[in-house]
């Protein structure tokens, strides 16, 4: 479904609201409220569902530590973080998983691990807004690092497209339960004029939610227990 599609069934389900009683941007305010709330849901029983590759472009000679890009969330408290680290120090050589470490966890400093860490054992720190890589690289390697983390998803607006919604990880068959969540916060927003429809559209959200979670239990177990013919 588009956006506007999701919309305009939030007001035909709340008995055919008009588009002044419930304008497009009151209604993609809440529709996003719901979007990364049950982003938050998926991310708790399947962390890496929203996962992507990012790929840092060029390695600086003896330098540990390199920025954050701003196109990555590493929000811990959103759980939108990096899963994985590997690393290739020379261009030819295949990518090496790094381990996560804590500098209270090691028996020297991180400057140590600078030169004296093996390159067949590379780990890396995170702080704030960098990431630091042991041992430094000892040459400018392209595309020498996979990050591999948790897409944090882009609020939706009247660009989005229907393939970015759920980053087209979620089928289209359940953008519905978002135009569920658009009819509870309308009623919510008018208690207590319209009780019992609040608690009826609290009741069918909460149904339409648990079809997702089914959905994706029911797509794992499938994956696990699949049989080859």
């Amino acid at each position: 479904m588009t956006w506007q599609e999701i919309i305009d069934l939030s007001r035909t389900i709340s008995w055919w609201l008009s588009t002044s009683q419930l304008p497009d941007v009151t209604a993609v305010k809440y529709m996003n409220i719901w979007y990364h709330k049950v982003k938050r849901e998926i991310i708790d029983l399947r962390q890496d569902f929203f996962w992507d590759i990012f790929k840092p472009t060029t390695t600086v000679v003896w330098q540990s530590e390199y920025s954050i890009p701003d196109s990555l969330t590493w929000n811990y408290k959103d759980m939108s973080k990096a899963l994985a680290f590997s690393i290739k120090y020379e261009s030819t050589w295949d990518y090496t998983p790094c381990s996560k470490k804590y500098p209270y966890s090691l028996d020297h400093d991180l400057e140590w691990y600078k030169t004296n860490q093996s390159q067949w054992e590379p780990f890396v720190h995170i702080s704030d807004k960098s990431y630091f890589i042991y041992p430094a690289p000892l040459e400018a390697v392209t595309n020498w690092i996979n990050i591999y983390w948790i897409k944090d998803l882009v609020d939706i607006d009247e660009n989005t497209v229907e393939a970015d919604i759920f980053d087209w990880k979620i089928p289209t068959d359940y953008h519905y339960i978002i135009a569920y969540y658009v009819r509870y916060m309308y009623f919510m927003s008018r208690w207590p004029d319209f009780k019992n429809d609040k608690r009826e559209a609290k009741f069918d959200f909460d149904e339409a939610l648990e079809e997702i979670t089914d959905w994706l239990w029911e797509r794992d177990m499938s994956i696990l227990y699949k049989k080859a013919p």
